[in-house]
C-alpha cells in the first residue's frame, strides 16, 4: 500500500453494520462527545496499532479471542474507507519503533483475554462523565487491568509504554478519547 504507515500509528476503525457491538460502541461514544460538548459526525468503535515485523506492517488488536497481530493488507486492505490513522505528531525514533514492535509482540506472546467487562464500565463512565471531561472509571486498573485488555486500552497502553503519559489512565480509554489524543495527528482518513 501507500499510506506511509509508521510502527505506532494508530487505526481507528468504524464498523458499518447495522446490528453490531461496534454500533452499539459508536452510539456512547457520540453521548461521550456530547458530554465532552465536543461537536463530531464520525466515531469510531475499534482501534489497532501498526507494527512492522521482517519488514512487512502488521496491526496488533485486542479480539474476542484476545491480542493478536495480523497483516496490514489483509485485515484492513479493503476496509480503508471505514479508517481513520493517526501517528504520534513528534514521530517516534528508530529505538521507539522497534520497542513498539517488541511491547506489542509481548502482548501476543502472553496470555492477554478481552476486557468483555469493559462494556458495562465504559457505559457507565460516559453516564457520569462531566461536561469539564471528569472521567469515573470504576474497572480494573495499573497492573491488573492488563490481564484483560480491549482494543483501545491496548493501543493507548502500548503508546504509553514507549512514552509515559501519551495517554491518561489507560484502562479507561475509548476510541473518543484516542482520536481527541492531543499528541497524535491525522495521517489518513478514509472515512466519509
Amino acid at each position: 500500500n501507500n499510506l506511509n504507515l509508521n510502527p505506532g500509528d494508530i487505526i481507528l476503525y468504524r464498523s458499518n453494520k447495522k446490528l453490531s457491538i461496534g454500533k452499539a460502541i459508536q452510539f456512547f461514544m457520540k453521548r461521550y462527545l456530547k458530554k465532552l460538548g465536543v461537536e463530531k459526525s464520525i466515531v469510531y468503535n475499534h482501534s489497532a496499532t501498526i507494527i512492522n515485523l521482517y519488514d512487512r506492517l502488521f496491526v496488533g488488536e485486542a479480539l474476542g479471542k484476545g491480542i493478536t497481530i495480523s497483516p496490514f493488507d489483509d485485515t484492513y486492505a479493503n476496509k480503508l474507507d471505514r479508517i481513520k490513522i493517526i501517528t504520534p505528531k513528534k514521530a517516534y525514533s528508530k529505538i521507539e519503533k522497534e520497542k513498539i514492535n517488541k511491547v506489542v509482540l509481548s502482548y501476543v506472546l502472553k496470555p492477554t483475554r478481552y476486557d468483555f467487562l469493559n462494556f458495562w464500565y465504559q457505559i457507565k463512565m460516559i453516564l457520569n462523565t462531566t461536561k469539564k471531561g471528569d472521567k469515573d472509571w470504576d474497572g480494573p486498573t495499573g497492573k491488573k487491568a492488563t490481564k484483560r485488555m480491549y482494543c483501545t486500552e491496548a493501543s493507548a497502553t502500548w503508546a504509553n509504554e514507549i512514552r509515559q503519559n501519551t495517554f491518561k489512565d489507560p484502562w479507561s480509554i475509548n476510541p473518543v478519547d484516542i482520536d481527541l489524543n492531543k499528541y497524535y495527528k491525522v495521517v489518513y482518513n478514509g472515512v466519509k
